[in-house]
């Protein structure tokens, strides 16, 4: 078929259309094209159904370029708990369109169920380092994983409902998890500064699009996420150094000229729900308790920490992040 406008398609699967697969067979430039195409086939099927369904975003599940339909379609009733119809994305794409660069990797923690098992099938998906148990505990926060551990200040948890569930998190309130539950996919930004040497044994695989803090060939990492608009204002102050320092120092980190500060994009990536947890202060017993998103520190900005009743999840994440933006952005003018 011929390389279509990604609205075309989209409006064309709703209304159960069927399409040719697309062949980039023997075209240098055919997965680069298919892969914008179908990226634009995500974002218009989101403008009709984000609301409902978490598929924007599909075509970045396992930091791969280009997602099956099937794989849609079984993210979907995954996620959404709704069958999207008889007709898939998988008429439009063959494998051939969605296989990353020879000898590329791409790492996803333990506990996926069986969408991200289909990927780990289709694509050279690397799956490595199970996160067994995250706790709390006077100094801060462990996690586990086995092939080791890292013990940090603050930790992000961004994975979907089934990976959440699937990891050992004694003590957290189930309200809050509840509220990552109904996380709807919305645009993200993440900002990695290296802090400093991690202790020895521990190892920690940086997993993209998913975002725990890390230890990464002997860094520890602090993240600092923003979703919808801070998203855009975060870009900016990770290119102004003197601004930058102003903000890691605000949140409690002093900051080193000398490291590197990573800025990725989630975008509208359903892998980007999830949580933010640190210990509460001051050690002892009040350390048993976990810290709500956007509190006291502001390693987040654009989470909210509770979904209840006339608050749905993503109007709080919004009006959080503002906050937060706003807290920032009062740091910097001091």
């Amino acid at each position: 078929m011929r390389l279509v406008d990604g609205a075309q398609i989209a409006a064309g699967w709703l209304d159960g259309e069927t399409l040719q697969p697309l062949d980039c067979e023997g075209d240098p430039t055919g997965p680069l094209r298919a892969e914008r195409l179908i990226a634009g086939v995500y974002r218009s099927l989101g403008v009709f159904m984000a609301e409902r369904l978490a598929v924007t975003g599909a075509v970045r599940i396992a930091g791969a370029s280009v997602a099956t339909g099937d794989l849609l379609r079984g993210w979907t009733e995954q996620i959404a708990g709704i069958d999207p119809g008889a007709e898939t994305l998988a008429r439009y794409l063959t494998d051939a369109a969605v296989r990353p660069p020879p000898g590329e990797k791409h790492l996803l923690p333990g506990g996926m169920t069986t969408p991200l098992e289909k990927v780990a099938a289709q694509l050279p998906v690397t799956l490595r380092t199970t996160v067994r148990h995250i706790s709390i505990d006077g100094a801060g926060v462990v996690v586990r994983s086995e092939t080791g551990q890292i013990r940090a200040r603050h930790v992000i948890l961004t994975a979907p409902p089934s990976v959440a569930h699937a990891i050992d998190l004694p003590d957290m309130p189930a309200a809050q998890r509840a509220a990552g539950d109904q996380l709807r996919a919305i645009p993200a930004a993440v900002a990695i500064l290296p802090l400093g040497e991690a202790a020895a044994g521990d190892s920690f695989a940086y997993v993209p699009g998913v975002g725990f803090l890390t230890a990464n060939d002997g860094q520890e990492h602090a993240t600092l996420v923003a979703k919808g608009a801070p998203a855009y204002r975060l870009r900016g102050w990770t290119r102004d150094r003197a601004a930058w320092a102003k903000t890691v120092t605000a949140l409690g980190v002093q900051p080193d000229n000398r490291r590197e500060v990573i800025v990725r994009e989630w975008h509208d990536d359903p892998l980007a729900g999830g949580g933010f947890t640190a210990p509460v202060e001051p050690a002892g017993d009040a350390a048993r308790q976990w810290r709500t998103p956007v509190g006291g520190r502001l390693h987040m900005a654009g989470e909210a920490a509770w979904a209840d009743e006339g608050h749905p999840y993503v109007d709080r994440a919004w009006h959080s992040g503002r906050r937060a933006v706003d807290a920032i952005l009062e740091e910097l003018s001091r």
